[in-house]
């Protein structure tokens, strides 16, 4: 991880988060947040705007990305993009939200995605 640390008379400290440039005096470009401003925004976030402390979306998700990050899928929907519905037939726990596979799955039936 990168840490940008500053001299400042005979200690060195980091800039806090949201925060960079020698003195920390420059708030985190658009895109970044985190100390030293060193992570990106999600790819999810909408406007790929974020908060520049905690990296959360500020104005939502966008394929069905769950707030405040957009790192995971809403429950119900799993793939790239979270682009799938999981099978009608998974539990009331979904499905894994990178694979589709049930978690569990409603009583009666069984398998991989609840199908058999």
């Amino acid at each position: 991880m990168l840490q940008i640390l500053t001299q400042k008379s005979t200690h060195l400290f980091r800039c806090p988060a949201g925060k960079t440039g020698k003195q920390c005096d420059k708030d985190c470009g658009f895109g970044q947040y985190g100390v030293g401003c060193n992570k990106r925004c999600s790819a999810y976030c909408k406007k790929d705007s974020c908060h520049a402390v905690n990296g959360s979306c500020k104005s939502g998700c966008i394929h069905h990305r769950v707030m405040p990050l957009c790192t995971d899928c809403l429950s119900g929907w799993y793939g790239v993009n979270c682009s799938q519905l999981c099978s009608k037939y998974c539990g009331d726990t979904g499905c894994d939200d990178v694979t589709g596979k049930c978690l569990a799955c409603r009583k009666g039936y069984q398998g991989d995605l609840c199908l058999e």
